[in-house]
């Protein structure tokens, strides 16, 4: 991770937390951008299963349906950066194809890594000055 980044402490960050709906034109640094990421690679996972993929979707056309799909909330189309928190066991099934993830508890472990995961990319990314919302369509 970059260490020239001006970073807020993390206390300061999350107690000055609010969700951002408007966002400026102006493009999310690469470093910046590689540096929140970092954060959610680093997040907490539970039982180490790391079933959480992170989809940045920068072409216009997804991002269109996903404003369809998301109750046209126009920020899915304006803010500089949209990410998509997926649970996928993927990889296990490669790893081991007879693994069983097709029960409700792997199904909550992957939410709730999705939701840690989220959280410390927004963190990280407030810590650094920008903002952000979750979208819960």
């Amino acid at each position: 991770m970059p260490t020239q980044l001006n970073s807020q402490p993390v206390l300061t960050t999350a107690l000055a937390h609010r969700s951002i709906r408007k966002f400026a034109a102006e493009p999310v640094a690469p470093e910046q951008l590689t540096a929140v990421l970092e954060a959610g690679r680093a997040a907490s996972s539970s039982s180490f299963m790391q079933c959480i993929h992170i989809i940045r979707v920068t072409d216009p056309a997804v991002r269109e349906l996903l404003y369809q799909i998301a109750a046209q909330q126009e920020y899915v189309r304006l803010a500089p950066e949209f990410l998509v928190f997926c649970i996928d066991y993927t990889k296990h099934r490669r790893l081991v194809p007879d693994v069983q993830t097709d029960y409700t508890e792997a199904m909550l472990l992957g939410a709730v890594d999705a939701g840690i995961t989220a959280q410390n990319v927004l963190l990280a990314a407030e810590s650094l000055g920008l903002g952000g919302v979750y979208i819960g369509s």
